[in-house]
């Protein structure tokens, strides 16, 4: 049994070991940043950074990270508010992480060979940073790795191999790309939406890039009989203007869009696809595409057409900006000039399947000798030369 002077002695020094701990604390967090820390997650916040010395900060981090205190014992790690324009080396060492959050520095790069070290992540974010480029084998060998966040970045460039099926990135159940500057999208969202659920669709948040085409030349071949996605895929506040281009860049067909996006036994879809807030052309190009969606998946025509907008150069009935779902299929048109007769008008209506022709009061004298090709071989042409009071002779055309 202690005295009790033994036990003042006892006290006494147990008090001095934690008033040296946290002076110890005090000491190795970067100066001007708070650095708190639960259990085995630390926060280093620089509160915005205005006067914080950024080489000194990207030394000072290096020094905490190393420390017995942290290393081999972090596995959750925030840095945030803070001016670093580059990760610390010393994070590239902790591999027992599963939650790192760099949120709200001014990275302009995530390094290359440091990521891929930390094997025990589950959760990354690099949002609102000035990342421009996410380059190939960034991310290789994160096989736990399930939500990914980079929104509000500078981002657009992703190397072709960042998300195929190289990368192993087997749990990824959640990535935010939104609020970046991609101006063209290959298909990675497939090898994504693949290991997504029925219950739980894959989140792949694109909305508020500068997205105009869609592009293969990671050589992605569709097919039916491959895996089917179950991702949940916004392409919304894009300017994009033709459904199409999303079918024809990726190298697919309806009918292979059918086969990986099917509907469930209760008649909704497997996947969604938002392309919410997106202005299209609303002329011909998209009319094979709509048809698909309204005749085949109805829950999907809502669910993927619910806020998309008509531009309304091509629909003067219909006013500007009108919604997609409330314009009538034989409304989408393409006018066409190559071949067409002087002073008529040539509109290609899909809808139907004709290719009419006006040339109603245009004072012409003779048939013209050429009319735009038919689009196909189901289409006929409607023709129209009433009102034409010296036309007198009607003779052969082919």
């Amino acid at each position: 049994m202690k005295t009790p002077q033994v036990r003042f002695v006892f006290l006494s020094v147990l008090a001095s070991s934690v008033a040296t701990s946290a002076d110890i604390n005090r000491a190795s967090c970067p100066t001007g940043c708070s650095c708190p820390r639960v259990g085995s997650g630390l926060t280093v916040d620089c509160h915005g950074g205005a006067h914080v010395d950024r080489e000194l900060l990207s030394k000072q981090l290096d020094s905490l990270l190393s420390s017995n205190q942290t290393y081999g014992h972090l596995t959750q790690l925030s840095i945030i508010n803070s001016p670093l324009t580059h990760v610390p080396h010393s994070i590239c060492r902790l591999t027992t992480l599963t939650h790192l959050n760099i949120w709200q520095n001014r990275l302009t790069r995530l390094p290359d060979n440091c990521l891929t070290n930390l094997t025990a992540l589950t959760w990354l974010s690099a949002s609102r940073n000035n990342i421009t480029e996410l380059q190939d084998g960034l991310f290789d060998g994160l096989g736990k790795l399930q939500v990914l966040q980079l929104g509000y970045n500078h981002i657009s460039s992703i190397g072709l191999r960042v998300f195929n099926g190289s990368a192993m990135l087997i749990s990824l159940r959640n990535v935010d790309l939104s609020y970046n500057k991609l101006a063209v999208l290959e298909p990675w969202p497939y090898y994504i939406g693949i290991n997504g659920q029925i219950s739980q669709k894959t989140p792949i948040n694109l909305i508020f890039n500068n997205i105009r085409a869609f592009t293969n030349r990671m050589g992605w071949k569709a097919r039916c009989g491959m895996k089917i996605v179950h991702w949940d895929l916004k392409l919304g506040y894009n300017p994009f203007t033709h459904l199409t281009d999303f079918i024809h860049g990726w190298n697919m067909s309806l009918t292979t869009l059918r086969c990986l996006t099917p509907q469930t036994q209760n008649g909704l879809s497997s996947s969604y696809i938002s392309f919410g807030n997106v202005v299209l052309s609303c002329d011909c190009v998209d009319v094979e595409f709509l048809t698909f969606l309204k005749h085949f998946r109805l829950y999907a025509t809502y669910q993927w057409l619910v806020r998309v907008f008509c531009n309304g150069t091509s629909l003067a009935t219909y006013g500007l900006y009108r919604k997609v779902l409330m314009v009538p299929l034989d409304q989408f048109v393409c006018e066409l000039t190559e071949r067409c007769p002087s002073g008529c008008h040539c509109v290609h209506r899909p809808a139907n399947a004709t290719l009419h022709i006006n040339c109603s009061k245009t004072n012409l004298t003779d048939l013209p000798l050429e009319l735009p090709e038919l689009p196909r071989s189901n289409t006929k042409y409607e023709l129209d030369f009433s009102n034409n009071r010296l036309l007198r002779r009607l003779e052969h055309r082919d």
